[in-house]
């Protein structure tokens, strides 16, 4: 029998997950500040890019080294506590490795875009897309694993006033976005194998919109056709 308090925990991440977010914290937050040391105090650190690599916002040597550091952080720890403040958490702690997995490649995301910006900082060179793009496109896969087979909640997910009302129209709007993403990904891979991060980002971007805006129409349409529904 399983563990009643077990499942009623903060939240359903195995110790191995807890430590690998601590470790990219840990390393995010130690390239800053080492990073800090070796740059001018007046130093102005490109923070964004656009798609063809080229920054478009600039920040002092505080926002530019902690940013995303901090952001990371506050990721991680919201994410950590979504299924004990999610009124279907247990529906979330079911899926707990997989749910896990997607905040640790997010997590993993923003530390590679750090270090985008770290390298561009000490060296001039504006290469964001040879550093995000295959991180993207792992979420991508993942994403597309997870949302099939995820289960009604608030926070992660296709979260329509129709599907949170229909495990019918949940269950088809979200294998609708995972198949999605999954295939963006697949482009994605593709993309960046023959043309390149910064057209890869492109396509990876565009899909991940285009599949949230068709999965978030359709699930009006499964709703509606729910057949266990009574209307």
């Amino acid at each position: 029998m399983n563990d009643a308090r077990s499942d009623s925990s903060p939240t359903s991440w195995r110790r191995w997950h807890y430590g690998a977010a601590g470790v990219m914290l840990v390393a995010m937050f130690g390239l800053s500040f080492w990073t800090w040391q070796q740059l001018p105090v007046d130093v102005r650190i490109a923070v964004h890019f656009g798609f063809d690599g080229v920054p478009d916002r600039w920040a002092g040597r505080a926002e530019g080294l902690l940013i995303l550091p901090v952001i990371a952080t506050v990721t991680a720890v919201v994410m950590a506590l979504v299924p004990c403040i999610d009124p279907r958490g247990k529906n979330l702690r079911a899926d707990g490795d997989w749910y896990a997995l997607i905040v640790l490649v997010v997590l993993a995301v923003l530390a590679c875009a750090h270090v985008a910006i770290i390298e561009s900082a000490l060296t001039g060179r504006a290469r964001p897309a040879d550093f995000i793009t295959l991180p993207v496109v792992v979420l991508c896969a993942a994403l597309g694993r997870f949302l099939g087979r995820s289960r009604s909640n608030f926070f992660v997910g296709v979260r329509t006033p129709w599907t949170l009302s229909s495990d019918y129209a949940w269950q088809r709007a979200n294998s609708l976005a995972g198949s999605g993403f999954l295939a963006t990904g697949i482009v994605g891979s593709i993309t960046l194998a023959f043309a390149g991060g910064p057209w890869a980002l492109k396509v990876l971007f565009g899909g991940m919109v285009v599949t949230a805006v068709v999965a978030t129409l359709a699930s009006y349409f499964f709703w509606r056709n729910d057949p266990g529904a009574a209307r």
